[in-house]
């Protein structure tokens, strides 16, 4: 499609749907205000953990999604512009693509929309299939610490979702659908797709999903949930807010580039790499804010990330609260003691326990730059994992009697250090782990799309 002077708008009322509640009042307000040519929502992401995929359950709530869904859907269709929703129900698998599906369905009937054409695009991929990989001789590399894939991470995966790039979208775009779902998607690609179906260039194209992927999160001051409109010109992009008290200013529009990024060089995506060292950006007016100067450099072969998550075990807490000083002063040689007595104890036992010491640097760890002289007073979180729930909670139970009556402390009297904030351990429930942060290549963009097949229907009223 050929590009407009006027550029390509669209509307995106939420960071992340379903996660809380959008404000609909901005993004009705934006759709009486502008003119967007379609609207988009994420509504997938790791920072919720392990546990939504791993167990199959949404992180979401489920009335939620549905009112996030509702807004957007009666919006999209009021204005006749196609509704994107990626990452489907937190984690995008094929099962939550269904749910939204089956959201959408509902919808029509109870508003008496349609009948509307909606795009769903799920992926094929199995655990077999990525064994087959492996008899084949792949290698399947890790990310960020992890190890090559091995036989026995699949093993341990409940279940995994490669993530796609734009392709399967802009595939399912050229079909003129009035709703799209898909499933696990690099974050920005949804914002990507549409505009490169609209003939924008993918340097543009990318970063402009980058900055719109989490909402009005772009915008000064963080308000979630509200509604931005995001436009892409031939040279430059431009975010603008539409809730009375945000605007996207030069300084916003930056540091939301970098976020979530351990540098500002850029991010890797399905098919290649941001690059936005080179960015600058401008004020355009009080609510707006352009930028430019991003590049887009495919990788050599397309490269899909797998993400996977198992089950590991029960977890129990145990909270314990500490005033004493000269408990606080020897807190590490006290754990590092509590922890061989445990061991004497459970000898031949599996478990894994952890200790996060609040008031110390149970936030940041390692990186906590404040100086410890003037602590007074330390919340300590035990948290113990085991196979069975009651050798998690038993275990946090004695951690925190041992602590109780140390004796590496040298301080008259006869009396426990801590309080004990309860009698018993505190059951959290299962837990899971990450088992796949890899990438999986293929030759080309289009064998790596052939695993995100698209199937269309017509959906009606009744």
């Amino acid at each position: 499609m050929a590009k407009t002077k006027k550029g390509l708008s669209c509307l995106v009322g939420t960071g992340h749907l379903g996660y809380s509640p959008l404000h609909p009042e901005t993004f009705w307000r934006g759709l009486e205000l502008f003119e967007p040519k379609a609207v988009i929502a994420d509504s997938g992401s790791c920072d919720i953990g392990p546990e939504p995929l791993a167990s199959g359950k949404a992180s979401s709530s489920a009335e939620w999604q549905k009112h996030d869904i509702e807004v957007l859907l009666l919006g999209a269709r009021q204005k006749g512009i196609p509704l994107i929703i990626a990452s489907a129900s937190d984690t995008g698998t094929n099962k939550g693509v269904d749910q939204y599906a089956q959201i959408v369905r509902d919808l029509v009937a109870e508003h008496r929309l349609g009948p509307l054409k909606m795009g769903l695009i799920k992926h094929d991929m199995t655990r077999e299939y990525l064994r087959r990989q492996l008899r084949d001789g792949a290698i399947i590399r890790g990310l960020d610490g992890f190890s090559p894939l091995q036989r026995r991470d699949i093993e341990r995966t409940t279940n995994f979702v490669p993530v796609m790039g734009v392709e399967p979208i802009m595939s399912c775009l050229s079909e003129n659908p009035d709703v799209i779902i898909t499933s696990r998607t690099s974050d920005c690609c949804p914002f990507a797709a549409f505009a490169m179906h609209h003939g924008y260039s993918a340097d543009l194209a990318y970063f402009w999903g980058k900055v719109l992927e989490c909402g009005s999160f772009v915008a000064y001051p963080k308000l979630v949930n509200q509604a931005v409109l995001g436009t892409i010109y031939e040279d430059r992009i431009a975010v603008t807010a539409i809730h009375d008290d945000q605007r996207v200013t030069p300084v916003s529009l930056r540091k939301h580039a970098a976020y979530e990024r351990s540098s500002f060089k850029g991010e890797a995506v399905a098919g290649g790499f941001i690059h936005i060292d080179g960015m600058e950006a401008e004020e355009v007016d009080e609510k707006t804010a352009a930028a430019w100067g991003s590049r887009f450099e495919p990788s050599p072969t397309y490269t899909i990330k797998l993400e996977g998550a198992g089950y590991l075990g029960h977890k129990a807490e145990y909270l314990v609260g500490i005033r004493s000083q000269s408990f606080i002063q020897k807190l590490d040689e006290v754990l590092s003691h509590t922890r061989k007595e445990l061991k004497n104890f459970y000898q031949d036992v599996p478990y894994e326990l952890y200790f996060t010491r609040y008031g110390i640097d149970g936030v940041l760890g390692a990186r906590e730059p404040r100086d410890q002289d003037q602590i007074h007073e330390v919340g300590l979180l035990i948290e113990v994992i085991a196979a069975k729930k009651e050798l998690a909670m038993e275990i946090a139970k004695l951690t925190g009697r041992l602590l109780l009556f140390t004796p590496v402390l040298s301080e008259r009297g006869s009396a426990g250090r801590v309080q004990l904030r309860n009698e018993e351990a505190s059951y959290y429930g299962k837990v899971f782990e990450w088992t796949m942060n890899h990438i999986i290549e293929y030759p080309s963009a289009q064998e790596a799309a052939a695993h995100f097949p698209i199937t269309y229907e017509t959906v009606r009223p009744s």
